[in-house]
């Protein structure tokens, strides 16, 4: 009899081990999706913080081209005639920073 009951043992044993392989499996692709989006997540906050850089060192050199004083001596460089007046004109961006050496808004 006690052949018959090894035989019972590993049967009921077989389908146990099957299920923690299984969950062990399930496990680890958890934990590579985790890292996997870890890496992508460092990736975007990398390009952003590049993006941010580039967009920073954009607008300095758009205020500096639109700084009077520069256009002027520029203008001087190119042989440009003193202008008769001048008109400002507005975009969106000059509501959002204010010009070079202006004045803090209240």
């Amino acid at each position: 009899m006690a052949p018959f009951r090894a035989a019972e043992r590993n049967q009921t044993l077989f389908p146990v081990i099957a299920a923690v392989v299984l969950a062990a499996l399930l496990l680890v692709g958890l934990r590579m999706d985790v890292v996997r989006m870890r890496y992508a997540s460092a990736q975007s906050v990398s390009l952003e913080r590049e993006l941010l850089d580039e967009k920073r060192n954009i607008t300095v050199q758009l205020l500096r081209l639109r700084e009077p004083k520069l256009l002027s001596e520029r203008a001087a460089e190119l042989g440009f005639a003193k202008p008769d007046r001048v008109i400002t004109l507005f975009t969106r961006t000059d509501f959002d920073a204010p010009a070079v050496g202006a004045e803090p808004r209240p």
